[in-house]
């Protein structure tokens, strides 16, 4: 009976859990449906990095797919960046899954350029991804020292709490080392990194310089043997307060804006780095009134995700096709026939599904 078959979560974030786990990320590839009009070799291959659609449209799943895929056709790297608010049980599970990074968009701090903190972001992905990973996705040497070094400078939290976000003061300042252990190598930046240090203050420096520099040694990394893929999960507009309302929209729209300008700054040096994001419609409608343009970064390198095509083959109705593919392997009680689909192998008569 169709009860008996396994269908994902509602909420794909939670299939994150089974990420660990080869027999989960194996069936998790094989029920998956990619709709019409969805090109995933196009997110591959860098040519787009946006999923677009409404609220429920699979845009995560489809991100986590992309990652995956990647793996295994690249046998490339994978990282996903997350948000969403968590009971204390459930960021526990979170914080020891391989691969994910969750952060608190509350956690930013209202007076920023929230352009400069989403380049910060990614650079500390990436860092974390390297360090935690035995692939190669940069060569090892000198420069991969000194831009993991300079990363890790700035601590992301100094306050001994969950916070991920780095702590940014009102005029601009962070505090940064000048010493920073790597692989148990201790590695001294003063002469390698420009540091705008606060002339009041000198433990701390100017992050928006501080970020200038790290996407500068980002440039000068030689490729590895190996690729990252890094995905972004959608963030949700909340729905609190109008302060909290546009202080998201203007989030999201920066965000939007990093993510074309960081794979820019990739492809233009190794290209061994690839940021793939989702975006809701109603965060899009949002977002255009709000100064910087993102009409042509989403309509250029976007992919909208439409489930509503029309087809005048009853097969190809997106629902039947996913049951279709929640059948190919059917529980035990599903007899094999062929009447549900002439001439396709595997496939089982209606009936006997219900």
């Amino acid at each position: 009976m169709l009860k008996d078959l396994y269908v994902m979560k509602i909420d794909a974030k939670q299939e994150l859990d089974n990420m660990n786990d080869a027999e989960e990320i194996d069936r998790f590839k094989r029920l998956i449906m990619i709709p019409d009009g969805v090109n995933i070799d196009s997110l591959l291959d860098g040519e787009r990095y946006y999923l677009t659609g409404e609220k429920g449209a699979g845009k995560t799943a489809m991100l986590i797919y992309t990652a995956l895929k990647a793996e295994e056709l690249f046998d490339a790297e994978r990282c996903f960046i997350i948000f969403k608010e968590f009971s204390q049980e459930e960021r526990l599970d979170y914080t020891g899954l391989a691969h994910v990074t969750r952060y608190n968009q509350e956690e930013m701090d209202p007076y920023v350029d929230y352009e400069f903190v989403w380049w910060w972001v990614f650079h500390n992905a990436i860092v974390e991804t390297v360090l935690n990973s035995e692939k190669e996705i940069f060569l090892p040497n000198e420069s991969l020292d000194t831009y993991l070094a300079s990363v890790k400078a700035v601590t992301s939290n100094p306050r001994g709490d969950n916070r991920r976000m780095p702590v940014i003061t009102k005029d601009g300042y962070i505090e940064a080392a000048v010493c920073v252990q790597i692989r148990g190598i201790e590695i001294k930046l003063n002469g390698k990194v420009n540091f705008e240090r606060n002339p009041e203050d000198k433990q701390k420096v100017r992050f928006s310089t501080h970020v200038n520099e790290l996407n500068r040694l980002f440039t000068n990394l030689g490729a590895g043997d190996s690729q990252l893929y890094m995905v972004v999960d959608e963030m949700n507009l909340s729905s609190k307060n109008t302060e909290e309302f546009e202080r998201d929209v203007i989030m999201i729209r920066d965000l939007v804006i990093a993510i074309e300008r960081f794979n820019a700054l990739s492809k233009s040096s190794h290209g061994n780095v690839r940021v793939i994001g989702s975006i809701r419609n109603e965060v899009i409608n949002s977002v255009k009134a709000k100064g910087k343009e993102i009409n042509k970064s989403v309509e250029s390198y976007g992919i909208p995700i439409d489930w509503t095509q029309y087809s005048e083959e009853n097969l190809r109705h997106p629902l039947i096709k996913l049951l279709m593919i929640s059948v190919q392997k059917p529980p035990d009680f599903l007899v094999q026939r062929q009447e549900f689909a002439p001439g396709m192998p595997n496939w089982y008569s209606m009936t006997e599904i219900f």
